[in-house]
């Protein structure tokens, strides 16, 4: 799905604007450059704070998880070379360390990602203004929980989800509305 955002055919025009951030969980930047057009990237790591189950015939458990971060490029000059505009309005390090939501407190779903870590980088990557209908629009393709939404509506963008499944779809649309009435007393007190 990312792919198909990001790729050279027919998104010149829509699709995630030029010189725009990614931030793809779960992967590392080299397999991601070429298909998602990336001009600069970089790799961050999320340390979770615990041990996750992975492999129990190892003696090291997985505790952190690669997360992609590329800026879009839509033409194909400087690709080659990694240019891009990166960025460092909110510099930060490349450790973003969270404690991942696990058994009692994850509760919406089993890989959700904690909230205020998806702020930090909403913040760092887009931009808010005095309205919210013009502030930048974050784009989530696979929200599972809507994490990235209640961070979106909690830091004053807009959000665009994507959901293919209806039980998560609703779990998202829930989440969303709560952190739009949690919005709403806050500017009301």
């Amino acid at each position: 799905m990312l792919a198909e955002w990001g790729s050279p055919e027919g998104t010149r025009t829509r699709g995630l604007k030029d010189k725009r951030h990614l931030y793809v969980f779960g992967h590392r930047p080299e397999h991601l450059e070429g298909p998602l057009r990336l001009g600069g990237h970089g790799e961050l790591t999320w340390d979770k704070n615990s041990m996750g189950a992975g492999d129990l015939t190892k003696p090291w458990g997985p505790q952190q998880e690669p997360v992609t971060f590329g800026v879009r490029g839509k033409r194909r000059a400087g690709h080659a070379g990694g240019d891009g505009q990166l960025a460092a309005r909110f510099r930060h390090g490349s450790v973003l360390r969270y404690q991942r939501p696990n058994a009692g407190s994850a509760v919406q779903h089993s890989n959700e990602k904690p909230w205020p870590m998806l702020a930090e980088i909403i913040e760092s990557s887009t931009v808010r203004a005095e309205r919210v209908a013009d502030s930048d629009l974050v784009v989530d393709p696979c929200p599972s929980s809507g994490s990235t939404g209640v961070a979106t509506i909690l830091t004053g963008r807009r959000i665009f989800l994507v959901e293919l499944t209806r039980a998560h779809a609703d779990l998202c649309v829930q989440r969303i509305q709560t952190a739009e009435r949690i919005v709403t007393l806050m500017v009301a007190a």
